[in-house]
């Protein structure tokens, strides 16, 4: 029996959702073999653990210009270089307890989608103190210099520019299968509109637009809601808050002149996407391709600076997203797209064609053929 270890990291839940999916995919192929996800930060010691999840999401949410500045500023091999046995005897240390697990239960193949279990992982292999493969899971649209591991024996990348990126910084190009970012397979799977509609007790013949806010129920989503009802056309609204209990509530004491359909932490996007016209978003990895997997065009609002810009260039590139930089112009430019049919359509097919569903259940396939 085979162990795979897929390897993450609960800062931001995209990470953890490519974990997910890519768990799913082993199993689906091998429900024989021991398939663990683990969270490193579970191996950490408590202060480590809360300060490496929740540093990323105080930062991007607070100030997110000066995560900006750090993700440019870090995307530099020089600088990246210089600071490596920092982080690395910076990591190390927190990390005993996990380098202690793998050494007494290593795994066959280890699968990495996050860059700390990466640098742990390549560490170890430099020294010779690990033999299994391992693989590194780039969950954005570009490879930041966070991702350049060149002792990987295999990269999942999201495209063939990502490819491209990890190629140019050393990365041979054998080791890398541009095969998307792991979404889950269940995005793949064609579902009844007419059963979705009655399922999620919204009206068939409106236009509906999907407002998510994360899984942590970030942004300003009541504002969004509010900026929504002003549009001059027939539509609806799903709105989904995450863990945001306080954002729920609030929602849902409001009253609305379009119709509203608000949830909390759901685990049906493929669904919700499925009766969707429109996503109103963050462009993270994860939802970025969970829509593009089910043609539906984003509306972008105010990414953050660093890998979410990166993320909505591409969306912009091939034509499947606009980006709204007022909060104010929402409305308009939803209105816009849905009067505009035949653009909307041309979204729709864009989104489609760069989509990757079945992402995870390739990767995995993949892993297997070349590592197993």
């Amino acid at each position: 029996m085979k162990k795979v270890y897929i390897l993450t990291v609960t800062a931001g839940a995209g990470h953890l959702r490519a974990a997910d999916a890519l768990k799913k995919a082993f199993v689906s192929l091998h429900p024989e073999w021991d398939i663990k996800l683990i969270n490193v930060l579970d191996y950490t010691n408590p202060w480590f653990k809360k300060f490496y999840a929740n540093s990323y999401l105080n930062v991007v949410n607070q100030v997110p210009e000066f995560w900006g500045l750090l993700y440019g500023r870090m995307d530099d091999k020089k600088v990246v270089e210089k600071m490596a046995a920092t982080q690395h005897l910076f990591n190390k240390i927190n990390a005993i307890r996990f380098i202690k697990y793998l050494k007494k239960y290593p795994p066959d193949v280890a699968v990495c989608t996050h860059f700390l279990p990466a640098e742990i992982l390549s560490s170890r292999k430099t020294k010779h103190k690990i033999s299994f493969p391992w693989v590194c899971v780039v969950t954005d649209y570009e490879a930041h210099m966070f991702w350049i591991y060149p002792n990987a024996d295999l990269y999942i990348a999201a495209t063939e520019h990502t490819k491209f990126q990890l190629e140019r910084n050393g990365i041979p190009v054998k080791k890398i299968l541009p095969a998307g970012i792991p979404i889950d397979p269940v995005f793949s799977q064609e579902k009844s509109k007419n059963i979705l509609v009655k399922k999620l007790g919204i009206q068939k013949k409106l236009k509906t637009i999907l407002v998510m806010s994360g899984g942590f129920g970030a942004g300003p989503v009541e504002n969004i809601v509010k900026q929504l009802q002003k549009v001059n056309f027939p539509i609806q609204i799903m709105i989904v808050t995450g863990r945001n209990k306080q954002l729920e509530d609030k929602l849902k004491s409001e009253k609305f002149v379009k119709p509203v359909k608000i949830f909390g932490f759901v685990d049906n996007v493929d669904e919700l996407l499925s009766v969707s016209d429109l996503l109103v978003s963050k462009p993270g990895g994860l939802t970025t391709s969970e829509s593009l997997a089910k043609g539906v065009p984003m509306v972008v609002f105010n990414p953050t600076p660093g890998q979410e810009e990166r993320n909505s260039d591409y969306l912009l590139e091939h034509g499947a997203g606009i980006r709204v930089n007022k909060i104010e112009d929402i409305g308009f430019r939803v209105e816009a797209l849905l009067r505009e049919k035949g653009r909307l359509n041309l979204m729709k097919s864009n989104a489609l064609r760069v989509g990757k569903p079945l992402s995870a259940v390739n990767s995995a396939k993949e892993i297997i053929k070349r590592l197993l």
